[in-house]
C-alpha cells in the first residue's frame, strides 16, 4: 500500500503524494480508508500533511528499521504467523528484562500509554499508541541490541496492530492483555511479564483466520477494512 511504496523508494523523501481521490482510485479503496492510512503514517512520522498544499513524504522516512531487513522480509513473503513467532522470541525476553529493570517513571509512562491505546478512537491513532507502548517496553529492557532488533521489525508490527484494532474480536483481547503486561512490569515480576507478553502476541494467531498466512505485504492493504469477527483457529 502507501507505506510499502514509501519504504521501497517509489515515493522519494520530500516528494508529494497524490491527492486522496487519486490514491483511492488507484488502490481501489474508499477515500475514508486512504485518509485513515495517511493519518496513521503521519503518526509514525512517515508523512507530513501541510494545510492547503498536500501530503509529503518526510525526509527520514527510509531510516533505520525499514531498510535491508524490511525489504528482505517482504521479498521472501513473510506472513503474520512468522512475524508472531519472531516477536515471541524477541519481545517475551524484552518484557522480562523490562520488569527486572523498571523504575517509577517507566511504570507511569507505560500506564499513560496504555490508557491512550484504550481511549483512542481512530484505528490509526490506537495502533500508533500500541506501537509506542511496545517501543517503551523495548527501551526499558536496557539492552540496545534487543531494542535495535525490535526497531527493525516495528513497521510490520504496526501493520499487524492496524489489522488487530480494526477487528473487535482481537482488539478486546489486546486491551486486557496490555493491562496484564504493564501491571506485571510495574510489579517487577519478570516471569509474569514474559507470560503476559507471550499470551498477548498469540491472540492474533487465535483470531486472524485466513489473514494469518497471507503475505505481510497484503496485510497492509486490508488493515483499514474492519473484518467480521473470526472464529478461533
Amino acid at each position: 500500500m502507501i507505506e510499502e511504496r514509501i519504504l521501497s523508494g517509489d515515493y522519494l523523501p520530500g516528494s508529494a503524494l497524490q491527492p486522496e481521490r487519486s490514491l483511492a482510485a488507484e488502490l481501489g479503496v474508499s477515500r475514508n480508508i486512504v485518509r485513515e492510512a495517511l493519518k496513521a503514517l503521519g503518526e509514525r512520522g512517515l508523512v507530513t500533511a501541510e494545510q492547503g498544499r498536500g501530503t509529503y513524504v518526510t525526509p527520514n522516512s527510509s531510516g533505520a528499521g525499514s531498510g535491508a531487513m524490511s525489504a528482505a522480509v517482504l521479498r521472501r513473503g513473510a506472513t503474520p504467523r512468522e512475524l508472531i513467532e519472531g516477536r515471541i522470541a524477541l519481545e517475551v525476553s524484552i518484557a522480562e528484562l523490562a520488569a527486572e529493570r523498571r523504575d517509577d517513571d517507566l511504570v507511569e509512562a507505560l500506564r499513560a500509554m496504555n490508557h491512550s491505546v484504550v481511549s483512542s478512537a481512530p484505528i490509526g491513532v490506537r495502533a500508533a499508541a500500541d506501537l509506542e507502548l511496545h517501543r517503551l517496553i523495548a527501551q526499558a529492557c536496557g539492552n540496545v541490541v534487543l531494542l535495535t532488533m525490535f526497531e527493525s521489525i516495528e513497521r510490520f508490527a504496526f501493520d499487524m496492530m492496524l489489522r488487530s484494532h480494526a477487528d473487535p474480536s482481537v482488539a478486546d483481547h489486546h486491551d486486557s492483555s496490555h493491562h496484564d503486561i504493564v501491571e506485571a512490569i510495574a510489579a517487577g515480576d519478570g516471569p509474569a511479564a514474559a507470560a503476559a507478553m507471550r499470551k498477548h502476541l498469540l491472540v492474533a494467531e487465535q483470531w486472524y483466520g485466513p489473514d494469518l498466512d497471507r503475505p505481510l505485504r497484503e496485510l497492509a492493504s486490508t488493515a483499514f477494512r474492519a473484518p467480521a469477527p473470526t472464529s478461533r483457529a
